[in-house]
């Protein structure tokens, strides 16, 4: 039996290969998968790195834009994975010297999220409050929001 594109002409087979090439690639999903939740292992281990050492945030540095500057010491914020928040908690328990074992960790905890935490750079003005003692970042006008699990992403931030 011969293979259909062996069949085809030349001329044909040009023709049809864009359109191969195009089957096979949108035949796969384009769209990342979540990962399902830590498996009892990953717990395990997360809970021995918190018992036995200092976890901490995973930190994001400021880049400052000069080639083989090396790491900034300016930190603009934190990554949390479901490892990481096992770990925390783990280390928590060790630090107040009570027990903690994977029954301890709760549903949140090892969600297939993580959570970013941007650093705050706050300065004194006069749409918030003239000195340092009665800065009120929440007050009008507000150029932040907090995202939380749900929120739909948007391009634009409001006016």
């Amino acid at each position: 039996m011969m293979c259909l594109p062996l069949a085809l002409s030349r001329r044909s087979k040009d023709k049809m290969l864009p359109l191969a090439a195009c089957a096979m690639l949108f035949s796969a999903p384009l769209v990342a998968q979540p990962s399902p939740t830590l498996t009892p292992k990953d717990i395990d281990e997360a809970i021995q790195w918190g018992l036995t050492s200092a976890p901490s945030p995973y930190l994001l540095h400021h880049e400052d834009g000069r080639p083989g500057s090396g790491v900034n010491s300016v930190i603009v914020g934190a990554i949390y994975t479901p490892f990481l928040r096992v770990a925390l908690a783990a280390k928590a328990a060790r630090d107040k010297r009570e027990d903690f074992t994977s029954a301890d960790v709760q549903g949140p905890w090892i969600e297939p999220v993580v959570y970013v935490a941007f650093r705050w750079y706050c300065c004194v003005d006069a749409d918030h409050g003239n000195e340092l003692a009665t800065w009120d970042p929440s007050k009008p006008p507000v150029d932040y929001k907090i995202a939380v699990p749900g929120d739909k992403w948007s391009a634009a931030i409001p006016a």
